[in-house]
C-alpha cells in the first residue's frame, strides 16, 4: 500500500473544514450585508408582531384593575379628606362631617370606576401613537452593535459548521481511500 494514499482522508478533513469556513464567512460578510435591509425589516415586522398593544389596552381598561387599585384609592380619599383639606381649608372643616365625607368619598369612588377604563384607554392609544413600535424597532436594528452582537452569535454556529465540515470530509476521504484500496 502507498502511503501517499492516507492523505486522502487528511486532504478531505481539510477540504471540508475550508469549503464550511468559505461558506460562513460569506453568509456573514457577503449575503447578510446585501440582505441588511430586508433582514432588517422582517426582524422589525416580527418585533411589531409579538408587541402587542391591544392586548396592553385590554389589560389597562379591564375594570378588574381598578377594584385592585380601590383600596390605596380609598385611603388616599379618606386622607384627602378627613386630613388634609380641613388642615388646608380650616374653615370648611368646621362643617363637614363624617357622613358628608363618606357621601363626597361614596362619590369620588363611583366617578373614578367610570372614568378610570376611559382614561387608561385613552393613556394606553398616547403610548402606542407615540411610542411608533415599527420605527422603534427599526432604530434599534439600524445601531451597528446589533449587527455586531449577530455576528457575535452565529459565530459560534460558524465553528460548529466548520467542523461538521471538517468530520463529514474525513469520512468522505476515508469512503475514498477504501475505494481506492478496493480498487487497486
Amino acid at each position: 500500500m502507498n502511503l501517499w494514499l492516507l492523505l486522502i482522508p487528511v486532504l478531505s478533513t481539510l477540504a471540508g473544514w475550508f469549503f464550511n469556513a468559505l461558506a460562513g464567512n460569506y453568509l456573514l460578510n457577503v449575503y447578510l450585508k446585501k440582505k441588511e435591509t430586508d433582514i432588517s425589516n422582517q426582524i422589525s415586522q416580527l418585533i411589531v408582531s409579538h408587541l402587542s398593544l391591544n392586548n396592553l389596552k385590554e389589560k389597562m381598561s379591564n375594570p378588574t384593575l381598578i377594584e385592585k387599585a380601590m383600596p390605596m384609592i380609598e385611603t388616599h380619599i379618606d386622607e384627602f379628606l378627613n386630613i388634609k383639606l380641613k388642615e388646608e381649608i380650616p374653615m370648611l372643616g368646621m362643617f363637614i362631617t363624617n357622613k358628608t365625607t363618606d357621601k363626597v368619598k361614596e362619590i369620588f369612588i363611583n366617578q373614578l370606576k367610570m372614568l378610570f377604563p376611559k382614561v387608561m384607554q385613552q393613556i394606553t392609544d398616547n403610548i402606542s401613537t407615540d411610542l411608533n413600535a415599527e420605527r422603534l424597532a427599526d432604530k434599534l436594528l439600524e445601531n451597528e452593535t446589533i449587527h455586531l452582537k449577530i455576528k457575535d452569535i452565529i459565530k459560534p454556529h460558524l465553528k460548529k459548521a466548520r467542523l461538521f465540515g471538517a468530520t463529514t470530509g474525513f469520512l468522505i476521504g476515508i469512503i475514498n481511500l477504501i475505494i481506492v484500496l478496493l480498487i487497486f
